[in-house]
């Protein structure tokens, strides 16, 4: 049985609109997303996707990427805030192996890691207080713990 069979349609969705809460929180932290970061977002999302470890989260990212225009459209047109669509998440993932969602949310926070660190000072801090503030909250949002997801992938 795949992961999406085990989660309703919206619960799939939510799944989908995941990655682009946490990049909108964290790119759009300065008030502005620049092409850096949305190119860190693409390669995590898109072209990363097949070498994911985790069954679930590579599912999830690889049943983005054929409708990714279709996706985003659709995440657009949802109404959630960042928070309560992450906390939906959390939810969601409630529903699958604990292993699973330990390791969607490692994924999406270390997306958000790579798409902060995309942009900034050469010479100082990359990420900045607003992106580590924004990551903060999307880590609080999913119910992240880093200590649950590094035990999950060792076991992986």
């Amino acid at each position: 049985m795949t992961y999406r069979e085990q989660l309703t349609d919206s619960e799939w969705q939510t799944l989908q609109f995941a990655p682009f809460w946490a990049f909108i929180q964290i790119a759009g932290s300065d008030g502005n997303i620049d092409e850096k970061e949305t190119t860190a977002f693409h390669k995590e999302l898109l072209t990363d996707a097949p070498i994911y470890k985790s069954p679930l989260v590579r599912e999830v990212f690889l049943s983005i990427g054929p409708i990714f225009q279709a996706t985003l459209n659709a995440f657009r047109a949802d109404q959630r805030k960042v928070f309560d669509g992450l906390q939906d998440t959390a939810r969601a993932l409630a529903k699958v192996d604990a292993d699973q969602a330990s390791m969607f949310k490692f994924a999406i926070m270390g997306m958000g890691k790579e798409v902060a660190n995309a942009s900034g000072s050469l010479f100082g801090e990359k990420i900045s207080d607003k992106e580590k503030e924004a990551w903060a909250l999307c880590a609080v949002a999913l119910g992240f713990d880093m200590k649950e997801s590094q035990a999950a992938l060792a076991r992986a």
